[in-house]
Order: C-alpha cells, then structure tokens, then sequence
C-alpha cells in the first residue's frame, strides 16, 4: 500500500502502529519537500511537518479531509503554509526566489482556513478604532458601492470630508492589517 493511503486508512482505523509507519515515510518526503520549495533547514521543516501532520490527522477524524486524487497536494500545501507561517512567527523572510510556485489548485478547507484568518485580523482592526470610525468602516463594507452623497447623509459629513475620511481610515486599515499579518 502507498504511504499515503496506508497513512490515510490507519488514522481512519485508528492504527497507531500503522500510523507510525507511514508517518515516518511521509516525515522524510514532506521534509525533503520543504527543503527543495522553501529551503527550509532540517529542524524547522521537521516542526513544521510534524505539526502540519497533527493537523491533518486531526481533519481526517473530523471528516474535513479525504482521501482522494489532491490528498499529497493538499498536505504539501499545509506543510508550506505553515512553513511560512513559522518562518514570520521567527521573524525571518523567506527568498521569493527560493519559492517554487505551485500550479493553481482549489481546495476548500484550506481557502476556508485561510479566509477565516484574514476575516479575524481584519476584524481585530477594526476593533482599534473608535467607535464613530468602526460604524463608517461597517457602513462602507455593507454598502461597497454606496454613493458619496449616502454617506455624507448617514454621517453627517461635508462630501469633500468624505472622500478625505474614507481615504484616511482605509489606509490606516490596510496597514493595520499588514502588520497583523505580517506577525
């Protein structure tokens, strides 16, 4: 059996024996995977993996995650995100060359995870301002494109005060939310 379906069917079975097995086969190809895309050294990529391991395991009992054609993309996906999510908690940059771009993929749970992340800092800025400016920040992404003249009425604002407090609050957010993410 491959590893990775042997990997699969053991968690799913419970077979810690089995496990073991296969996660000792996956460890060293998911650790040479990091190496080759990310140039990540051998104890870093070995953290990563076996938490990214952890995690996958952890959505197999779930039923979040299946066993299918894109199984050792999605796990090689995790392991590099989380690879560069441990490479900016350490405060160390990845070289962008050393990245090797992954053809476009879908998958679900992953984009779910990451969308969750992105919606907790944002919300997490928005908590910084003041209470007036978070009712115009929620004013704006429940009316996108909500003319000039409706939010002048809605706040009572000046239209030039407008455009200038809009411009002002989105730049504040926008660098609220690369420093979150940069962390």
């Amino acid at each position: 059996m491959d590893p990775l379906h042997g990997f699969y069917h053991a968690v799913i079975n419970g077979d810690k024996r089995g496990m073991d097995r296969y996660i000792k086969t996956l460890t060293q190809m998911l650790i040479r995977y990091l190496q080759n895309q990310m140039g990540a050294t051998i104890s870093d990529a070995k953290e990563v993996v076996n938490h990214s391991l952890a995690y996958v395991c952890d959505g197999i009992l779930q039923g979040q995650i299946t066993f299918g054609d894109g199984f050792l993309k999605y796990i090689q996906l995790t392991c590099k995100h989380a690879y560069i999510k441990h490479v900016q908690e350490l405060k160390r940059t990845v070289s962008l060359s050393n990245v090797v771009q992954d053809p476009v993929v879908k998958y679900d749970h992953l984009d779910s995870l990451l969308q969750k992340e992105r919606e907790i800092i944002l919300h997490r800025c928005i908590l910084k301002f003041s209470p007036e400016n978070q009712a115009f920040i929620r004013f704006l992404m429940d009316q996108p494109g909500c003319d000039p003249v409706d939010i002048s009425v809605q706040f009572g604002l000046k239209i030039g005060n407008v455009y200038t407090k809009k411009s002002r609050i989105l730049k504040l957010l926008g660098e609220c939310v690369k420093r979150e993410e940069s962390r």
